[in-house]
Parts: C-alpha cells; sequence; structure tokens
C-alpha cells in the first residue's frame, strides 16, 4: 500500500483508468477464459521494479498453497524466484507462468522519435539452479513465459537490462504523451523540438497540458 498525504497527476484518455504500483510489487493475473472460479492453468505477473515479496493464495478442497514471488533487484538487474509452499497438489497440472516487466521497455514508442537505441536486455532462467527453456520477449515491454511450471521446483529469472536515468525516463513518459495528445500537428511537432532541444522537461508538460 502506498503512502497517503499526496496529489498525483496523471494524464490519461477518458477511457482509461490510472493504476498505481508500488516498486517491488507483483501484481497477478488469471489469463484463463470466462469467470470462473477454479484455481487459473494460466497466470500472468506484472512484475514492477523492486525489491519485494508477494504470495499467492490458492486452495481446493482442504489443500492449500502459496506461490511465492521475491523480488530482488540491482541497478541493473531484476530477479524474480518463484517457488510454492504449501501442498503442491493445489497448481493446476501444465501450468503456465507468464512474467511481464512494465519497467524494462526496449523499442519504447518514443524511442524513434527521440533517437534512442537501448541494448537488448539478456534473460536468465533456471530451474533449481539449472538452465531451463522459457520463452523470452524482449521487444517492447520485456515478457518471460515459463511452461509446464513445476511447484516443486525453485525457478530463478534474471532480466539484465542497461537503466535509463530518471530525464530519460520522463523524457519518454512526456514524449509518449505528447503523440497521443489531440492537438494540431504543428504544435505537437513544435513541442517535440523543445523536447529535442532538451528544454527543461517542466515547460514542456504544462505546454502539453495546456494543449
Amino acid at each position: 500500500v502506498g503512502k497517503g498525504g499526496r496529489v498525483i497527476t496523471a494524464v490519461r484518455p477518458l477511457d482509461s483508468i490510472p493504476v498505481f504500483a508500488k516498486e517491488g510489487s507483483a501484481v497477478i493475473l488469471s489469463n484463463d477464459r470466462g469467470n470462473g472460479c477454479n484455481n487459473p492453468h494460466e497466470i500472468e505477473a506484472r512484475i514492477y521494479n523492486g525489491n519485494g515479496e508477494f504470495s499467492l493464495f490458492e486452495d481446493c478442497e482442504n489443500a492449500k498453497a502459496f506461490t511465492n514471488f521475491l523480488l530482488t533487484k540491482t541497478e541493473s538487474t531484476q530477479t524474480v524466484t518463484l517457488s510454492v509452499t504449501g501442498d503442491p497438489s493445489v497448481i493446476p497440472e501444465s501450468r503456465t507462468v507468464i512474467l511481464r516487466f512494465p519497467n524494462i521497455v526496449i523499442h519504447h514508442p518514443a524511442d524513434a522519435a527521440l533517437d534512442l537505441n537501448q541494448r537488448v536486455p539478456t534473460v536468465t532462467v533456471l530451474k533449481n539452479g539449472i538452465p531451463c527453456q522459457a520463452r523470452v520477449r524482449a521487444y517492447e515491454e520485456v515478457g518471460v513465459t515459463v511452461k509446464d511450471f513445476d511447484p516443486n521446483a525453485v525457478y530463478e529469472i534474471t532480466v539484465c537490462f542497461k537503466p535509463l536515468d530518471a530525464y530519460h525516463e520522463t523524457l519518454r513518459s512526456v514524449t509518449q504523451r505528447l503523440q497521443k495528445m489531440q492537438g494540431a500537428f504543428s504544435v505537437r511537432e513544435k513541442l517535440l523540438k523543445m523536447i529535442k532541444k532538451k528544454k527543461p522537461l517542466d515547460i514542456v508538460k504544462g505546454r502539453i497540458y495546456l494543449s
């Protein structure tokens, strides 16, 4: 839970709702179709860079199990350690676990306009300390898919990436907002030129709000 007593200005289209995630948090979703109450065969975890831990509780009759997500971050790596405690029979057979890393984005939609060239991250997936097969998506938002998840094993997924500094992260955000704003092309082009000339971002943000 984030700290209160703050006002956050978020610019979003009218048909969307902004959601804020704390550093080092994992947001777990079911990718199964429908609104069934069974334990899902496919889960998706959105991993937000940082240090933290989260446990997904599941049960079946009198059996209980926790799927544990331990997040560990260094300056250039984000690691997720997956393990299950409790009764492994609760976990559906042939479960698929998908990890998505919204904070590790290569070829961001704004990068072409900013002439930013990001190094493609490297991803390692270990099962009980031994490399195992997984599908890795390293274009735009980094994603890792582990099929046939073994609840009796410990998985360690590490993404090694070159982090952007705070200025360029903000630059990306402002440029993407500029690309989505509804306004005359000439106005957007003028603002983009200001960004490229490294004008103070607060001034550019203010002009985008006014537009």
